[in-house]
C-alpha cells in the first residue's frame, strides 16, 4: 500500500480540509459533451485565481468526481511521478486518477502550498509539500511542483512533478503555541483490546498547525474499522476540534476539552450512516511520553443510552514525528 500511495502522490492536489470519499466512475461514465475547460472564477489576480482552482480540484478530488477531475487537466498535461515514469495525456491521467481511487479509496491527502509564481499572464507554477495517508499505513510525504496554463475560461494543470519522498525529508513543523499541548500524540499507538487491535498514526499536518491521525481496527476476521481524524485548534470558538471519517461512513464531530495537565475529555457527535445520531465522552488520560489511557461514558445512539467502555490502555510503539 506504501507504494501505491506515493506513486499516488502525483495524482492528489491541494486538500487542505479532509472529506468523506464517495464513488468514482468508470472511463464509459466520463460525460464526452461536457466541457473540458475548468470552471469559470471571479477572482482577480493570479494568485486568487490559482487558489479557487485549487479549491475546486480540491472538492472535486474528495469526492473522488472522475468528471470534474478531468476538467482541471489540459488535453496534452504530463504527470511524473515519484518513481521516474511519466503520464502523458488527460485521458491517460483520469485513467491513473480511477485506478487511485479504485485500490485505495479511503485515500487522504493534504498539501503545504509554500509559493505560487507566475512569470507571464498565461502560465503559473505552485509548489509545496504533500501529504498522503490511508489508514492503517504510515503517512507519506513528497514535495511537487504544480504547472498551470490558462485557457479561455480558467487555469488548468498542464504538468505535475512529484519527487521522490525519501529523496528529501519534510522538515519537522514547528507546532502552533495553540497545538503544543496535544504534541504528544505524535507517534505510533497500539491498542490491544479483548477482541481486536486498533492501530493509530499521528503526524503534524502541513505548518504544525493540526494533527492528522490514521487508524485501524483489526480482529482474527481482517480489518473491521478504519479511517481518519484531524485535530486543529479553532480560533473562533477557542477550543480544540476534531473531525473523523471511517469506513463505515460514519462523520464524527469532537470538542477536545483539557481537565489539567494530562487528562482530555473528547466529547463526540457522530453521524451515522443510516442517520441516526451517536454521541459519546472518552476520558484520555496521558500516564506518562509512551502511553495513555482512555474509557468511555455517556454513550447514546438516536438516544438511548448505551453501556459506558471499560478502561483500555493504548502504548507507543514507535515515534514518527
Amino acid at each position: 500500500m506504501k507504494n501505491l500511495l506515493s506513486q499516488s502522490l502525483a495524482l492528489v492536489l491541494f486538500l487542505p480540509l479532509l472529506s468523506q470519499c464517495g464513488k468514482s466512475s468508470s472511463n464509459s461514465d466520463l460525460d464526452s459533451s461536457k466541457s473540458a475547460d475548468p470552471p469559470p472564477t471571479s477572482a482577480t489576480t493570479t494568485a486568487e485565481m490559482i487558489t479557487a482552482t485549487i479549491a475546486e480540484y480540491t472538492s472535486a478530488y474528495n469526492d473522488q468526481d472522475i468528471d470534474r477531475l478531468a476538467v482541471h487537466w489540459s488535453e496534452d498535461s504530463v504527470v511524473n511521478t515519484a518513481d521516474g515514469k511519466s503520464i502523458s495525456g488527460r485521458e491517460a491521467i483520469v485513467a491513473a486518477l480511477q485506478e487511485v481511487f479504485a485500490n485505495s479509496p479511503e485515500a487522504k491527502l493534504i498539501v503545504s502550498v509554500d509559493s505560487i509564481e507566475s512569470t507571464d499572464t498565461e502560465t503559473a507554477s505552485a509548489m509545496g509539500w504533500a501529504f498522503t495517508s490511508a489508514a492503517g499505513t504510515q503517512p507519506v510525504l513528497a514535495k511537487y511542483k504544480a504547472d498551470f496554463q490558462k485557457g479561455k475560461n480558467g487555469w488548468q494543470l498542464s504538468a505535475f512533478t512529484n519527487e521522490n519522498p525519501s529523496a528529501d525529508p519534510m522538515p519537522v513543523p514547528n507546532p502552533s503555541d495553540q497545538m503544543k499541548p496535544l504534541a504528544w500524540l505524535i507517534g505510533t499507538w497500539i491498542d490491544q483490546a479483548t477482541d481486536s487491535t486498533i492501530t493509530y498514526y499521528t503526524t503534524w499536518g502541513p505548518g504544525g498547525k493540526h494533527l492528522l491521525r490514521s487508524f485501524a481496527e483489526e480482529s482474527a476476521d481482517g480489518i473491521k474499522n478504519a479511517g481518519h481524524e484531524i485535530i486543529e485548534w479553532n480560533e473562533q470558538d477557542r477550543s480544540f476540534t476534531s473531525l473523523t471519517f471511517d469506513a463505515s461512513d460514519t462523520v464524527t464531530r469532537a470538542v477536545w476539552t483539557p481537565e489539567g495537565e494530562s487528562t482530555w475529555t473528547r466529547s463526540s457527535t457522530a453521524t451515522l450512516k443510516n442517520g441516526k445520531k451517536a454521541t459519546a465522552t472518552q476520558r484520555i488520560r496521558k500516564v506518562d511520553d509512551n502511553s495513555y489511557r482512555f474509557d468511555i461514558i455517556d454513550q447514546t445512539i438516536d438516544g438511548k443510552a448505551l453501556p459506558d467502555a471499560i478502561e483500555i490502555t493504548v502504548t507507543r510503539i514507535d515515534q514518527n514525528n
